[in-house]
């Protein structure tokens, strides 16, 4: 069974699982000889205190998380725990035989009444609340924690002294009408908040423990409302309640090992404002460490510590420990050749070279494989150091990000600008996957890091190999072409370049590619060639060659071939050219294929005399490299 399988399989199965409960209650209603009579007192008292302990345990923890983040919602989950494991323990201590002689109101009741108020903060826990309003929750965080504590200790006093109204069991028939009262509201807040919560936890990818619990907490209700004592049907909500609860604490000690620190437990059932208040401290985290990492001198503090230090500072989780070590791990490389090619070379010598350096760590050595898939590139900077660059980046779920932008610009400052570009991609789109999203996380970090005279035109695709499916957005770059059949169209998305204004939003598109398509990233550095009469190459020029149907080198080769005759012999090349081939073969056709080494060959002004390459870009400052080395 394929990945993809298992993941439609998921949702029903999880639904079959949480209707068993039901189904055994039904069962046992329909059938009252198996709703057998198990009443031991002590197994009770001490399974149901055991559960409710650890419970009431659970609860201060997310307590904690909603006083450190200072987050309403929290703190009202935190209540819906307290409250029904608070009155669970309550209807422990009530046990007859144990503390008081014989039951009482206080032991029939204690449960549903906690379950009913923990549904209403459960309910109220998964409303969108505004700014406004989490402010005012948290305004009285102690009235509703104190409130709740009186609650428990005057019910704890009334129901273990016998005093009025839980001095004797209350009738039958008022217990049950009393109960199921308070089932049908609790069931219902339970099922609203699950649904709720259900769809902001799929939107942001995060375990649904707190959304399976309600709906076990529900289910509890069902089941207190039609038991009878001491049989099995009494017996279910117990089970049920101490799964709800262990589901959570389950989810949470997951959630606390891949952070590595139990701090960030709960980020992912924040408001938000919170989540969001989250992201920009991440943020702030890495454009500090780039920044310490810019003033930072060898051997003047191992780069490891530098990243500690800023992840204390900024109390970053393992999974963002993680990101930013990377990252700081590819410009500590970058910055140490730096370093050591400023010993040998003149000011303007050593600028470029360092600069080419850049720009090959940065531009992919190698491209991942995309099954099913035939991906060819060219590559060539019009001087040394160019500002294009191009990637193919592995994504959760077998996606493949695919980018192809250009700096503003030439020379060093380009190269500089398109690593911190490179680096920050690769940090971020594995971790937020939607192109809209990451292109606009991208403006505001380069926002930071560019001068105001720089930007950067990029369009980012995730492309899923197995189904074909293609999203995209587009910074301001030439657009892509999509080739189906004799017919060409181009992939359209609106969005302002890179590094120029704070706050942008960018349209993003969805198409499906399929057999026999292929896909065409280019630069506008083959778009605004110029012939011997200024005239432009154009785009109507590069849309009518790729309407032809050949595959994705041979596409690369006769956009190279026409473009020299355009040009002619004696053409300066202007701009960087990059040229990125994706093809889905037809059904039965060799699909694939892997990458030919070919080799580092000299950029001359004839372009189709550098081959087309499936791993590392040629350049010319690479091959000069080479030469000298020799």
């Amino acid at each position: 069974m394929t990945a993809r399988a298992a993941t439609r399989l998921r949702a029903p199965m999880w639904l079959a699982q949480l209707a068993l409960p039901l189904l055994g209650l039904w069962l046992l209603r329909a059938n009252p000889r198996l709703d057998a009579r198990w009443e031991h007192h002590a197994g009770h008292f001490w399974i149901v205190v055991t559960t409710a302990l650890v419970s009431l345990l659970l609860g201060v923890w997310v307590s904690e998380a909603a006083r450190r983040r200072g987050d309403a919602r929290l703190l009202l989950v935190s209540l819906a725990f307290l409250s029904s494991a608070g009155f669970l323990l309550l209807h422990a201590l009530a046990t007859p035989a144990v503390l008081l002689p014989s039951g009482n109101t206080g032991f029939t009741i204690a449960t549903p009444f906690g379950l009913f108020l923990g549904a209403w903060f459960a309910f109220a826990s998964s409303a969108n609340l505004t700014p406004a309003g989490a402010a005012a929750i948290l305004r009285r965080q102690w009235l509703l924690r104190g409130g709740l504590a009186l609650l428990l200790a005057a019910w704890a006093a009334l129901s273990l002294l016998a005093l009025p109204p839980f001095d004797a069991p209350m009738a039958e028939d008022a217990s049950h009408q009393l109960v199921r009262g308070l089932a049908v509201v609790g069931i219902a807040l339970y099922a609203l908040a699950a649904v709720r919560y259900a769809r902001v936890l799929l939107s942001r990818r995060v375990r649904l423990g707190i959304v399976t619990s309600y709906v076990l907490l529900a289910e509890a209700m069902a089941a207190i409302a039609f038991a009878h004592n001491w049989h099995l049907t009494w017996w279910e909500w117990h089970l049920l309640m101490t799964v709800a609860f262990a589901v959570v604490a389950w989810s949470a000690r997951g959630e606390a090992r891949r952070e590595g620190t139990p701090d960030h437990v709960f980020d992912g059932l924040a408001l938000d404002t919170t989540v969001d208040r989250i992201d920009q401290q991440y943020e702030a985290a890495v454009r500090t460490l780039v920044a310490e990492m810019r003033g930072h001198q060898a051997g003047e503090q191992p780069v490891a510590e530098l990243v500690r230090r800023v992840a204390r500072r900024y109390d970053l989780g393992r999974g963002q420990v993680g990101v930013l070590g990377r990252a700081a791990g590819e410009i500590a490389d970058l910055l140490a050749e730096q370093a050591a090619e400023a010993a040998r070379r003149e000011q303007m010598e050593q600028e470029m070279r360092l600069a080419n350096l850049i720009q090959q760590r940065l531009l992919p050595d190698g491209l991942p494989p995309v099954p099913g898939w035939r991906v060819d590139t060219w590559y060539r900077p019009a001087r040394d150091v160019g500002g294009d660059f191009y990637d193919l980046i592995k994504l959760p779920e077998g996606q493949v990000g695919i980018v192809v932008g250009d700096v503003s610009g030439k020379g060093v400052p380009a190269a500089l600008v398109m690593a911190s570009t490179l680096s920050l991609l690769r940090a971020e789109a594995p971790r937020l996957v939607a192109p809209s999203t990451v292109l606009a996380r991208l403006n505001q970090l380069l926002l930071a890091e560019t001068l105001a005279t720089m930007f950067v035109t990029c369009v980012y695709a995730v492309l899923d190999p197995t189904t074909g499916r293609l999203r995209w957005a587009n910074a301001g770059q030439d657009l892509p072409l999509l080739r189906r059949g004799a017919e060409v169209a181009q992939l359209r998305a609106t969005g302002m370049p890179l590094g120029l204004m704070p706050d942008m939003r960018y349209e993003e598109q969805v198409t499906l590619v399929p057999r026999g398509a292929t896909l065409l990233f280019h630069s506008d550095g083959i778009t605004e060639a110029h012939g011997p009469g200024r005239e432009m190459f154009g785009d109507d020029r590069i849309a009518a060659l790729a309407a032809r149907r050949v595959d994705g080198e041979a596409l690369i080769r006769l956009l190279l071939d026409e473009l020299h005759r355009f040009t002619g012999p004696d053409w300066e090349q202007e701009d960087d050219i990059t040229l990125v081939a994706l093809e889905r073969p037809a059904a039965g056709s060799e699909a694939g294929r892997p990458a030919q080494p070919g080799r580092l060959a000299e950029a001359t002004a004839e372009a189709r005399s550098t081959p087309i390459r499936r791993d590392r870009p040629a350049t010319a400052g690479a091959e000069a490299a080479n030469q000298q080395g020799r």
